[in-house]
């Protein structure tokens, strides 16, 4: 995975001695797209000529300090040479020679901003493991009956030929998903401060 960081005191593309960039093609142009998690985007280059080719760059061409990125529309200066796979660009700076801004870094999300959800209350914040309820009884999973589990449901038919023809589950609820769960005592406890 491309982090676009450049690594103090490494030598990268960048450092390409004028020789090189005189040898190369100098091009003006448009950033296509940039995929910045990636690291590679294509820049549309202002030629004149029938056949407008996109040209490859790797966040490693692109000439600025810290996370190296473009946005999407950016004007650009590039030097670009072919290769196997079509034209690639070999060094990246803003249309006057200076440094490139780029696009801001995408915050990644974290699993800690998701809530939490207990399985036994279904209520947010905490976890079935602390939960301060008692467990509700085992339910079939197929009809959410708690008169029988899913390997005794009546309603239980072999659906793998038809599931996998069209794709599509069908269900079809048992008799016992109508009733209430008046049958099922369940004690209702105060919570306890710890």
């Amino acid at each position: 995975m491309a982090t676009g960081e450049a690594k103090p005191g490494s030598s990268t593309k960048q450092e390409i001695s004028e020789e090189k960039v005189e040898d190369l093609i100098e091009a003006f142009g448009n950033c296509k797209w940039f995929n910045s998690k990636q690291g590679y985007g294509f820049i549309t280059p202002d030629t004149s000529s029938q056949e407008k080719t996109d040209v490859f760059v790797h966040q490693s061409s692109i000439d600025m300090e810290g996370f190296r990125s473009l946005q999407e529309g950016d004007r650009v200066k590039f030097w670009y040479k072919p290769s196997k796979k079509g034209l690639e660009a070999v060094k990246v700076v803003g249309p006057g020679g200076e440094k490139l801004v780029g696009a801001e870094r995408t915050k990644k999300s974290r699993p800690s901003d998701r809530r939490s959800r207990c399985y036994n209350c279904d209520e947010e914040g905490h976890h079935a493991k602390q939960c301060l309820l008692p467990p509700w009884p085992k339910k079939c999973f197929n009809c959410k009956s708690f008169d029988h589990l899913i390997a005794d449901c009546p309603n239980k038919h072999d659906t793998s030929s038809t599931e996998e023809s069209n794709g599509s589950s069908s269900h079809t609820p048992c008799k016992e998903e109508e009733t209430s769960t008046e049958g099922v005592e369940r004690k209702e406890t105060s919570p306890q401060t710890p």
